[in-house]
């Protein structure tokens, strides 16, 4: 689990912009929220999703990630990656 939270922690979570990604979930009410709210929302945004991405990871066992054709324009500061999880049996996720 150290090991895979520390894969996270170093390859994934540099490229996320969490206050965006917080103000984008919590909508309308972001706006009301005061600085100092808004900082303590997005750190424990960041402090779930760690914990949710890093134990999916560590569930994967005879899987591999196929990463999907992208477009995007060299400027873009904000593309998705889309991306399916292969496994041996049963359906792409």
């Amino acid at each position: 689990q150290k090991r895979v939270y520390d894969m996270v922690e170093a390859k994934i979570l540099p490229y996320i912009d969490f206050q965006r990604m917080t103000s984008l979930a919590a909508g309308k009410n972001w706006r009301d929220a005061t600085p100092e709210q808004q900082k303590q929302l997005s750190n424990e945004f960041r402090t779930l999703l760690v914990y949710t991405y890093s134990g999916a990871i560590s569930q994967i066992r005879d899987q591999r990630v196929e990463f999907k054709p992208m477009r995007a324009a060299p400027e873009d500061t904000e593309v998705e990656v889309r991306s399916q999880v292969i496994q041996s049996r049963g359906e792409p996720i």
